[in-house]
């Protein structure tokens, strides 16, 4: 449930109220004035169910434009009114069960991870580090603390919403803060496993030759995986419940990756970065399919035609790209 708060003039207000009434919410109406000018401000609550179409109803037909014209959404802890019951009621009743999380919450969480800064790359280097150490000793208990650490799925979800936004710019920001997070981890594992090759004896154990045999398998995992967190994110699911399973398909194998380049071993390099790259694109795959299902895009009629275009383009690129790895994955197996 959401409280819907407009500040509207008295033109813009008939229209409101026409809206709200067709929908029979229940509202709360005062009058004030700004400055010579009449306004209405208008209190009304809102099921999470119907609220994406009344804001699109909105914004359709009141111009805010106008300094005065003012909408706000807030969360509702709880609230008491029996009419607010009847229509949650019949929504359930005709179908209208599904939580509709508001465009613009989407947007401003993925506005977080269109820039690269040092506190996440810090987080994500310690802890490609724990799973590094992880892996060493053969031990899934650390291997799994280090991805409740990753904030890898971070930009992987803002990828998935300023894509289907048509927000092509900020959609490739955040590509490169997903593939800084993958260099990193990379970068300092290998670093690790060339100092460590000096003072202990390094073994490879299977959780390390595990996360360096890549198959057709783990594409369709993570394209299901990027799928369900995206669909998670968007329902309120907390972030940390789907972000193990993201870490889990991308931090060990890159971690792996820079394990080959320490110890120079070529074959455990090429199979585990082409894993890593298959684990990488079957996500972001599966990101782009959960906002279709979803219907998450842009407000305004002639910005969604953009933005599906662009959707089904990057989709088309990375299915291509997916496809040039596993069959290059196939040719280095003959």
């Amino acid at each position: 449930m959401k409280k819907l708060e407009l500040y509207l003039l008295e033109r813009s207000f008939k229209k409101a109220i026409s809206i709200i009434e067709s929908r029979d919410l229940p509202k709360y109406v005062e009058e004030m004035e700004s400055d010579g000018s009449k306004i209405y401000h208008v209190d009304l609550l809102v099921p999470d169910e119907i609220l994406n179409e009344l804001i699109q109803e909105l914004m359709e037909n009141i111009d805010f434009r106008f300094s005065k014209n003012i909408m706000l959404v807030s969360n509702v802890e709880a609230a008491i009114s029996t009419k607010f019951d009847r229509i949650r009621g019949k929504l359930n009743r005709n179908g209208k069960i599904k939580p509709q999380t508001p465009i613009e919450k989407l947007l401003l969480e993925a506005k977080k991870y269109t820039i690269i800064d040092v506190p996440k790359l810090t987080l994500t280097v310690v802890a490609g580090l724990i799973a590094l150490i992880g892996l060493f000793l053969n031990n899934i208990a650390i291997i799994i603390g280090a991805m409740l650490l990753s904030p890898i799925l971070g930009p992987i979800y803002s990828f998935s919403i300023n894509s289907a936004l048509g927000k092509i710019k900020d959609s490739l920001k955040a590509l490169l803060e997903l593939l800084s997070f993958v260099g990193v981890v990379i970068s300092f594992s290998a670093l690790l496993t060339f100092l460590l090759r000096f003072i202990f004896p390094l073994e490879t154990g299977s959780e390390i030759m595990l996360r360096s045999e890549p198959s057709l398998i783990y594409v369709i995992m993570t394209i299901l995986l990027g799928f369900a967190a995206i669909m998670a994110m968007a329902m309120d699911i907390p972030e940390i419940l789907a972000g193990i399973a993201i870490a889990a398909a991308v931090l060990p194998p890159s971690v792996v990756v820079g394990i080959a380049i320490g110890m120079l071993d070529s074959q455990m390099f090429l199979g585990s970065f082409l894993l890593t790259l298959e684990n990488v694109l079957g996500l972001l795959i599966g990101s782009l399919l959960a906002p279709i299902l979803l219907n998450i895009g842009p407000r305004r009629y002639y910005e969604k035609k953009v933005a599906k275009f662009y959707i089904l383009r990057a989709i088309s690129i990375l299915s291509f790209l997916t496809a040039a790895v596993i069959i290059l994955d196939l040719l280095t197996r003959i």
